[in-house]
């Protein structure tokens, strides 16, 4: 699981998360210490308009078909222009666990999921983990990201 100990959870007060906790607290963690500083976080990048323009449409009417071109771009990250910039979010926010942003769409719906991101963001940003501020993942643009995202998989000229 990429909860870490799950250590940090604990603050959010939620029961689901409480519950969330106590069953990835089971899994022994080899060094604890060292897996938390790693793992802690469970981040993920996505496009700064993108969220920003989620967050609007969430305060105006919550309308699925104005979310949906926003959380594309988050689906789908080809669609953001290379200029653009990427922020970091914080799923642990989110207060549940999924493999994949198709996967929160399809539990919780576009509107959740936007929800669920917005959320994530502000967790990122009220840094539970009190990070020094020079060590904490910082936005970067789609062009980066694309770059970072395939040295990790096929190397793409």
């Amino acid at each position: 699981s990429h909860f870490g100990s799950g250590r940090a959870t604990w603050d959010l007060g939620e029961r689901r998360a409480l519950f969330l906790t106590t069953m990835v607290a089971v899994e022994p963690v080899p060094d604890g210490e060292q897996e938390d500083i790693n793992y802690g976080q469970d981040l993920f990048y996505i496009s700064e308009k993108a969220l920003a323009g989620i967050k609007e449409k969430l305060s105006s009417g919550k309308k699925e078909e104005d979310i949906k071109p926003f959380l594309d771009k988050v689906l789908d990250p080809e669609l953001v222009p290379d200029e653009e910039m990427m922020v970091p979010v914080d799923m642990r926010g989110v207060g549940k666990e999924f493999d994949s942003i198709e996967d929160m769409v399809a539990e919780l719906g576009v509107v959740g999921t936007a929800e669920a991101l917005v959320k994530a963001r502000e967790y990122f940003e009220a840094n539970k983990d009190e990070e020094p501020e020079d060590e904490r993942p910082k936005p970067m643009t789609a062009a980066e990201w694309k770059e970072a995202m395939s040295g990790e998989g096929m190397e793409s000229e």
